[in-house]
């Protein structure tokens, strides 16, 4: 009688165990999914605040060709001044010929 018990024990610990490793993996793959959603949230973030995607969507970035550096403002170029434009496709030299805003 007493091995009946104890293979009771046994056989109802191994259905515990079981049933705690099936919740256990069930919560893991849970959260499995919610860092793998995140993943791709944040990847569709940065894609949409990369230049090159802005550019696509008509945007131009402008460069001082001598300094090779990017133009933030229109006080920092002056008339016939070389530069060049960063489109989605590739680059257009310019000289500018006029600048309206600066003081």
């Amino acid at each position: 009688m007493d091995l009946s018990i104890e293979n009771k024990i046994s056989l109802l610990k191994k259905t515990l165990n079981s049933i705690k490793r099936k919740s256990l993996e069930k919560k893991v793959l849970e959260i499995i999914k919610i860092k793998k959603e995140n993943f791709k949230k944040l990847i569709y973030h940065l894609k949409s605040i990369d230049p090159k995607n802005l550019l696509k969507k008509g945007f131009t970035i402008l460069f001082s060709e001598k300094e090779d550096s990017i133009i933030l403002s229109s006080k920092s170029v002056f008339k016939n001044q070389k530069i060049y434009a960063l489109l989605h496709d590739g680059k257009i030299k310019l000289t500018v010929e006029d600048i309206y805003g600066k003081k």
